[in-house]
């Protein structure tokens, strides 16, 4: 962080300890234990030049901001991404409801949401096998065996899931979509639009042989192109 020039302590309001302006140019948030440290060093660079060392670290403290509303049980989601995900709401809850302001007129929205019905010691499993092929007939002996991280197995240390959906249209703080992969109740962490300008060309768009050998197994199966 680049260092902050002073002036005069007498020149600084402390805000209830939770931060204080720079000669009135800038307000810094960081609690009282950053307030305490850039006091400290106030008194002795008066007229001078402090340097602002980050060394603090936002805690992992997360809570959701809404819940996913579908009519569709358990197994049609899950089934759901042969068709392209099932219809449903993403209800955002009413502390939140301000955070909506300016979505309307985006096509898609990128879901972030906790898997609450994971198995826990599921979120031990580093390794599996991507089963949708045996839904199919294909033997599990003929699946490799890979990381959850080159996977978007619900099993691994944490249960998150990114749905990419198609918005339809709010009302209030209901916001109505199309091609949810998600289940009835799933908490939703955090959502944003799908900027255009953020998606990759296609076809710069690689994948690893054992997912190009699985993908065209399917679409042989089903006459398309779908993910695994």
């Amino acid at each position: 962080m680049p260092p902050a020039r002073v002036g005069h302590p007498a020149n600084y309001a402390c805000r209830g300890n939770q931060g204080f302006w720079i000669n009135g140019t800038g307000f810094i948030y960081g609690g009282k234990a950053l307030a305490k440290r850039i006091n400290e060093r106030l008194r002795d660079s008066v007229f001078g030049v402090v340097t602002l060392k980050r060394d603090w670290e936002v805690p992992i403290e997360v809570e959701p901001i809404g819940y996913v509303r579908t009519n569709a049980s358990d197994d049609e989601v899950r089934n759901s991404w042969i068709s392209g995900g099932v219809e449903g709401v993403i209800e955002i809850l009413p502390e939140y409801e301000a955070g909506l302001e300016g979505i309307d007129g985006f096509s898609h929205l990128v879901i972030i949401a906790w898997l609450h019905k994971a198995v826990p010691w599921h979120r031990k499993v580093l390794r599996v096998k991507p089963r949708l092929l045996a839904r199919f007939g294909v033997p599990l002996e003929e699946l490799p065996l890979i990381g959850v991280f080159a996977t978007d197995s619900p099993d691994r240390p944490n249960p998150l899931a990114i749905d990419i959906v198609e918005f339809l249209g709010r009302d209030g703080r209901f916001l109505k979509v199309k091609g949810l992969d998600l289940f009835n109740g799933t908490p939703v962490l955090d959502l944003r639009p799908l900027d255009p300008d953020s998606i990759p060309d296609p076809s710069s768009v690689k994948v690893s042989a054992w997912a190009s050998k699985l993908k065209k197994r399917l679409s042989t199966i089903l006459g398309k192109n779908v993910r695994i």
